[in-house]
């Protein structure tokens, strides 16, 4: 947390109005040793620590926001040590600037009685890998960084620059080997500074000064002892609840390394476990000391790996790039088919590959997403919970509220609903009557040409049976105008009562041919003729 904090107290979050210098003070921590007890599971018979071997991680966040105790805080964060699918490692609500967004920092408690001021963060990745104290510090980082209202960066020039690296919100988890991967992007600082403008004013406090206290898990002047509080609920034998010392006891191992039942711890004791990760062995009680003696440093063994494939050197970790490349540091190949390679970088170089056959572990993060088997697993991030967030505590007023505050989405939304399904009913109306036109147009032919093609034929004028008109009336002048033909409402037309395309005119020839068609067959034909 000291580490995160510091990512937070050294970033500017808006240089004109200075606003800086903010960060986290642990108001009260919750560790869990055992699983909760059902007797003490919320409403829904279910708890964030009950006996459950698989989460999925949005509904592990939704539960651990069932504590309402958490809105008595700016934020509440959950530390696990789980895997979760797609490579997820975090996941956080969103703040907003917006009024009637109640998530993210300072978030009251939601309709549905679920605090959304909440996050979580894993020191486990898919694979069921250890991460990186580097990788784990980042992932908090980010998460916070959801909660403070930064969303994942925008693939620009600005936020997402090739050079130096990516920068902490980018949406796949970061090495921590590159200059940008702990700092805030220029997008992340704007959203940021819009939600604490608007919001910090509820909840942020400045930090009170240190007084001295009983149950701060220090021992001030004038206390014996200070077990925080396990000894304030007088759960400690050695610190009463008014920090002084129970009878007979002369430490207590809340505030003693080397104090065992009570009393000064006899020599030999180990009171700090060996670290191979560190190269420090462990270290031993002297026997006329409280304290634990400084560890002492591990021999060199190649054999013996350290942090990230390191070897032990002088007591310090040499790591897997400084044996390569004296001077260099690890990092991410972009190169395709490279992604998930061991890569190196001196200073003011590029990043390059070490060996074509060494790989990073399994569940490492790679350029977008993270290793397996040597390949780059791109991934989808699903830790913005805006939405979810918005449908679990989802009423008719905060419906409507959001709606205005989203005037021009809304707007567009409910464009799309309509436009979309009218646009398609037209469409299938016209593709019907195209269809229908189409027809009755085929139908439709010149008399001239058909006359024509009639008698001219030597084909067609041998195989005229019978060719017979009939008068329906009188008929106006003809003055050299064209003629055209209509061709009468066919059986099927007449059955579903369609109107012919063009209406006959009311006194027309009526003319029936009869003929062979060209397999032989007797057909006929009749039309109705006018002149125009």
């Amino acid at each position: 947390m000291q580490k995160v904090n510091a990512i937070f107290k050294n970033t500017v979050w808006d240089e004109d109005r200075q606003i800086k210098d903010l960060g986290f003070h642990i108001k009260e921590m919750r560790i869990h040793t055992e699983y909760t007890d059902p007797s003490q599971y919320h409403s829904n018979n279910k708890h964030y620590n009950m006996d459950q071997s698989y989460w999925p991680d949005q509904e592990l966040l939704a539960q651990f926001g069932h504590d309402k105790y958490f809105t008595n805080f700016c934020l509440a964060h959950l530390f696990t040590h789980r895997t979760f699918d797609k490579n997820v490692v975090g996941m956080a609500y969103i703040a907003s600037s917006r009024k009637f967004t109640p998530w993210g920092i300072c978030a009251k408690l939601g309709s549905n009685n679920i605090a959304f001021n909440t996050g979580l963060s894993s020191t486990m990745n898919t694979m069921g890998n250890n991460m990186l104290t580097q990788e784990a510090v980042l992932v908090t980082a980010h998460e916070f960084g959801h909660s403070w209202g930064a969303e994942h960066d925008a693939d620009t020039r600005e936020c997402a620059p090739l050079n130096k690296g990516r920068y902490l919100m980018f949406m796949f988890a970061t090495s921590g080997f590159e200059e940008n991967n702990d700092d805030f992007s220029p997008c992340s600082k704007r959203y940021v500074t819009e939600v604490l403008l608007a919001n910090a004013g509820s909840c942020f406090k400045g930090l009170e000064p240190k007084v001295p206290m009983c149950g701060n898990g220090v021992i001030d002047k004038g206390e014996m002892c200070d077990s925080g509080g396990f000894g304030i609920s007088g759960m400690d034998p050695c610190c009463d609840s008014q920090c002084r010392l129970q009878e007979n006891a002369t430490c207590s191992p809340v505030n003693s390394e080397c104090c065992k039942n009570c009393t000064m711890a006899p020599r030999g004791m180990v009171c700090r476990g060996a670290s191979k990760e560190q190269c420090l062995q462990s270290a031993i009680c002297s026997g006329f000391s409280f304290d634990c003696p400084a560890s002492t440093p591990m021999p060199d063994t190649p054999e013996v790996k350290c942090i990230d494939e390191g070897v032990c050197k002088g007591g310090r970790c040499q790591s897997y790039c400084q044996r390569h490349l004296a001077d260099s540091v690890p990092c991410i190949c972009t190169t395709p088919g490279e992604e998930c390679l061991r890569c190196c970088q001196e200073q003011d170089q590029v990043c390059q590959k070490i060996n074509a056959s060494h790989f990073l572990t399994d569940g490492r993060p790679c350029s977008y997403g993270y290793c397996k088997a040597g390949v780059c697993i791109g991934v989808r991030a699903n830790m913005v919970q805006r939405l979810f967030a918005f449908i679990e505590k989802l009423t008719p007023n905060t419906l409507v509220a959001f709606m205005k505050s989203n005037i021009v989405g809304t707007i567009i939304v409910f464009s799309l609903v309509i436009w979309v399904p009218a646009s398609w009913t037209v469409s299938c109306l016209d593709k019907k009557r195209g269809k229908l036109n189409r027809k009755y147009q085929d139908q439709w032919v010149s008399s001239e040409t058909l006359l024509n093609r009639s008698f001219q034929s030597s084909v067609f004028a041998n195989s005229v049976d019978n060719y017979k008109v009939k008068d329906t009336g009188p008929w106006p002048t003809y003055h050299g105008a064209s003629s055209n033909v209509y061709l009468p409402p066919s059986p099927d037309e007449k059955k579903n009562k369609l109107p012919p395309l063009i209406m006959p005119p009311e006194k027309y020839f009526e003319t029936t041919f009869k003929f062979n068609d060209h397999s032989g067959r007797p057909n006929e034909s009749v039309v109705w003729e006018t002149v125009m």
